[in-house]
C-alpha cells in the first residue's frame, strides 16, 4: 500500500493523466450517483427476499391443548 502511494505521488508530479487530484465535488458527482444506485438495488433486493420469505412461509400452529400467543405456544 506504501509503494502505491508513493507511485501514485510520483504520477502526480509527473502530471500523467488519470492521477491528478480531484476536488471534492467532482468526486462526489463522479461516485455519488453509483453508490445511490448501488444502495437502492440493495434495499430492492432485501425487500424482494423478504416478501419471497413471507409468502412461502407456512403459518405457526401449535399441537394439543395450547394456544399460539405473541409467536410462542402456550
Amino acid at each position: 500500500m506504501i509503494i502505491e502511494i508513493r507511485l501514485n505521488i510520483k504520477m502526480r508530479k509527473l502530471k500523467v493523466k488519470g492521477f491528478e487530484k480531484v476536488s471534492e465535488e467532482e468526486r462526489r458527482r463522479k461516485h455519488g450517483k453509483k453508490a445511490g444506485l448501488f444502495a437502492v438495488g440493495c434495499f430492492l433486493t432485501f425487500l424482494l427476499v423478504l416478501i419471497i420469505g413471507l409468502v412461502t412461509a407456512k403459518g405457526r400452529t401449535c399441537l394439543g391443548k395450547y394456544s399460539l400467543e405473541m409467536g410462542v405456544c402456550a
